[in-house]
């Protein structure tokens, strides 16, 4: 669920909170409150709007067992969706200025990363359902960022019924849409989280979390690249201490975004920090969300929901 500057409306750094406001994101409480004392220091890494695609394309990953990958995607699932329902068949419209979300680890139509899907099952499937929105998500995705008009649905009528269509109907959209998230997110995230020096599943599998949520192709003040900024070097940290000041700069971060969506998902980082605290770091035992209460092995059966 990659997020743009589109919401770089960014960093609210509100002096308070009223009671109302803080009851609604009851993980943004103590160190991680909407306050100045907490948010003021992401000023300090504003973006410098370096990408990183073509640098991290070159890079080198060593991939998770099929069993630990499938605990890492689950679990990616259950932070999108609340579930181990892998959601293929979801699309909706979350109000983040993002245009619909939709699919398995909730692909926009405002950051061009469903055009991408789109697209790539046209090769597959000439004349698809979602063959008649191909135009309009290529002019979304001419747009510039600052354009405001990236995450417009206006031309999108009917879009979340045909996108489900597809997902129930044909387990090659399905197919392709693992494949796009494994190409456009789980291998450099991997690759990233390599170079950092992070060897382990369960750090692999948080940078890839990241990377679903935060983006990484550029440093844009709230990507997997500024947190690494923020974050330091490992030089003289053990992965432990590196991956709690991660999760703490993340979990700050989503608190700090001016919009009501990163907010309310800071209960995911809450439980990343649980994880790391737990110190299975190979993820050998079963992965327990506990703001989810979820449990998940890694042989989950998914259900697409149609």
């Amino acid at each position: 669920m990659f997020v743009t500057r589109e919401i770089l409306l960014l960093f609210i750094l509100l002096i308070s909170c009223t009671l109302s406001e803080c009851a609604s994101f009851p993980y943004c409480k103590g160190e991680y409150a909407i306050n100045s004392n907490t948010c003021q220091k992401f000023r300090q890494y504003q973006p410098t709007g370096k990408n990183f695609q073509s640098q991290v394309q070159q890079w080198s990953y060593e991939d998770l067992d099929y069993v630990k990958r499938q605990k890492a995607r689950f679990m990616v699932n259950v932070f999108e969706y609340g579930s181990t329902n892998i959601g293929y068949s979801s699309c909706e419209n979350l109000q983040d200025g993002r245009g619909y979300t939709c699919g398995s680890v909730g692909f926009t139509t405002g950051t061009d990363d469903a055009y991408y899907v789109v697209e790539e099952y046209h090769k597959l499937r000439p004349g698809n359902y979602l063959d008649k929105y191909r135009k309009e998500l290529q002019r979304l995705s001419n747009l510039s960022y600052g354009s405001g008009g990236k995450g417009s649905i206006k031309n999108l009528r009917g879009f979340p019924q045909d996108w489900k269509k597809a997902s129930c109907e044909d387990a090659s959209f399905r197919e392709i849409q693992d494949r796009v998230a494994d190409d456009m997110y789980y291998k450099p995230a991997l690759k990233i989280a390599q170079q950092v020096g992070i060897r382990s599943e369960l750090g692999k599998a948080i940078f890839y979390d990241t990377a679903v949520q935060h983006g990484w192709e550029e440093d844009d003040g709230i990507g997997l690249p500024t947190l690494l900024r923020m974050t330091g070097s490992m030089e003289n940290k053990c992965e432990e201490d590196y991956l709690e000041e991660f999760v703490h700069n993340r979990w700050q971060m989503l608190c700090c975004t001016e919009d009501e969506v990163w907010p309310e998902s800071a209960d995911r980082t809450s439980d990343l920090m649980d994880l790391i605290k737990q110190g299975d770091f190979e993820l050998n035992g079963t992965i327990k969300l506990n703001a989810y209460s979820q449990s998940i092995t890694g042989h989950e059966v998914s259900q697409v929901a149609c």
